[in-house]
């Protein structure tokens, strides 16, 4: 998202924004929490059913493109009222 950011607000002044994320699952794991990780956009309808039908806590972590936005978003200063869809 700090990527986003960047592109969207600061014209495409990258800095220091390549992400290496830890292993969720096994974080997860550790704490007894249900998870699981997607990386097909294929797997998203079914992960998501599966996420909302858990009793519990439950973390599905979806791999996105690099460079592929997140939306929803509120930008800096903006209210709940404007958020930004795309």
């Amino acid at each position: 998202m700090v990527r986003q950011w960047q592109e969207l607000f600061f014209e495409e002044r990258y800095s220091f924004t390549t992400m290496h994320n830890p292993d969720f699952i096994k974080i997860c794991d550790g704490y007894g929490i249900v998870a699981e990780k997607i990386s097909t956009r294929s797997q998203l309808t079914e992960g998501i059913q599966t996420m909302l039908e858990h009793n519990g806590p439950y973390v599905l972590e979806v791999i996105c493109e690099k460079f592929e936005n997140v939306f929803p978003m509120i930008a800096t200063g903006a209210s709940v009222s404007e958020v930004r869809l795309s």
